[in-house]
Parts: C-alpha cells; sequence; structure tokens
C-alpha cells in the first residue's frame, strides 16, 4: 500500500509538472514561430526562468530543491541553443548580443555544474546530458571562447562515454572539428568533406541541427581567412608614397 502524499510532495510534484509543461510549450513556440525574432522569444525565456525560480524557492526540502534546479539548468540549456538556431537570421539589432550575454552565462554555468555532477561518487549524467555538452561545445567553438571551455566539455564527454559508449563517437567528432576550425585551410568544401568523412568513419550519425552548425562555423572561418588573406595581399601590393 503506497504512503499517503503530504501536501508539500504534493505541491512540488505539481510544480515540477508546472515546469515541465510551461517548458514543452515553450519550446513548440520557438520551432513553430521563428520568425517572432530573438527580442521575443528570449523575453519569452526570461519570464519562464524567473517562474522556474519562484517554484524552486518554495520547494519544501534541499533534495527537491536540487532536482528541481538540475532540471531547470538542463531546460535552461535546451531552450537556449533552440533559440540560438533559429536566430542565426536575426542577428540585427541588440536583440542577438543580449542573446549571446545570456547564453555564455548560463551554458557555461551548465556545464561547470556538470563537472561538479561528474565528480560525485554517484554521478548520474546521462546520454542526453552529453548531447546537451557536445552542443554547447560547438556553440563555444563557434563563440571562440576561451580553449578552457572547450577543454571542460571534453572532460565531461569522456566521463559520459564511460557510461555510454554512443558519447565516446561524439567526443572524437569534436576533436575533429576542432582540429578543422582551428586549421589554417581556407576552403570549406574541403573541410566540411574531411568532417563527413570523419563521421562516417566514425560510425556517428550526427543530428541536422548539429551538422548545420558545424558547416556554419567552418564557412564562416573559412571565409574570414579569405578575407583576411585578400587584405593583406592588398596592403603588400599597394604603392608606397
Amino acid at each position: 500500500m503506497p504512503l499517503p502524499t503530504t501536501r508539500h510532495e504534493s505541491d512540488n510534484s505539481l510544480g515540477s509538472l508546472i515546469l515541465a509543461v510551461q517548458y514543452a510549450h515553450l519550446l513548440h513556440e520557438i520551432r513553430r514561430t521563428p520568425s517572432m525574432g530573438t527580442v521575443f522569444h528570449l523575453a519569452n525565456y526570461k519570464h519562464w526562468k524567473e517562474m522556474s525560480t519562484d517554484l524552486v524557492m518554495s520547494a519544501a526540502s534541499n533534495d527537491v530543491r536540487e532536482n528541481m534546479t538540475q532540471s531547470i539548468c538542463s531546460m535552461s540549456c535546451r531552450l537556449l541553443l533552440q533559440i540560438l538556431q533559429i536566430s542565426g537570421l536575426d542577428q540585427s539589432g541588440g536583440g542577438f548580443s543580449q542573446l549571446w550575454i545570456t547564453a555564455d552565462a548560463e551554458l557555461n554555468a551548465f556545464i561547470d555544474r556538470h563537472q561538479q555532477r561528474a565528480e560525485m561518487e554517484d554521478c548520474t549524467l546521462s546520454a542526453l546530458d552529453g548531447l546537451d555538452v557536445f552542443s554547447i561545445a560547438i556553440y563555444n567553438i563557434g563563440r571562440l571562447q576561451p580553449n578552457q571551455r572547450v577543454r571542460k566539455c571534453l572532460d565531461l564527454l569522456t566521463a559520459i562515454s564511460e557510461r555510454f559508449s554512443g558519447i565516446r563517437g561524439f567526443r572524437n567528432v569534436l576533436y575533429c572539428f576542432i582540429d578543422l576550425a582551428s586549421s589554417s585551410v581556407s576552403n570549406a568544401e574541403v573541410e566540411i568533406f574531411r568532417l563527413s568523412q570523419e563521421c562516417r568513419q566514425l560510425g556517428v550519425n550526427l543530428p541536422s541541427r548539429h551538422y548545420s552548425q558545424m558547416k556554419t562555423i567552418l564557412m564562416a572561418k573559412a571565409e574570414s581567412h579569405q578575407a583576411d588573406s585578400w587584405s593583406r595581399g592588398r596592403r603588400e601590393t599597394m604603392p608606397s608614397i
């Protein structure tokens, strides 16, 4: 016979359910209406985050608060990554820069929190956490974040791959992508082909959103390299006065 549920436990369960329903609705809206723009979706995200924080503070016990905080951390990460994905065509104005500020802080906090969990004896990181870490690593590379941030992502993927072997392939793809993104090759098609070959050899079927994001980063890097080469060559050939 199950034990009776206390009022506090019922309230906490209801709070967690509300969070999950609101998260699912917000994620659906971001995917369904990308044309609403970065500012709109970021404002909705911040409103959801404030409501989530209030629900956590009202939790009855430390264990419940910790579980809810962890859930919010993961949901926040996925919402921000989704907004970043759909905001690629909306980089005008202050909305995109504000999104970067929010994403840098939230995603870095996500990695730090997961690193603490990985160091615990009863590590509960999942394969889905590994995919989130992989997504953040790609974002950090595209944003030219400090190497230590990417290194933390690699370390986390290594720790998770000890329990879920499939994550090992994603980690190895990330190593390849880091090499391509930091190389001096200016032909994006060659780099993208190498990335595709590496995925095939490793037997990793990358989700389309990750593959598209990596291609975009490699193309932007190649264009920047070509522009720098053109500018440098122009300065070297200009006649002296």
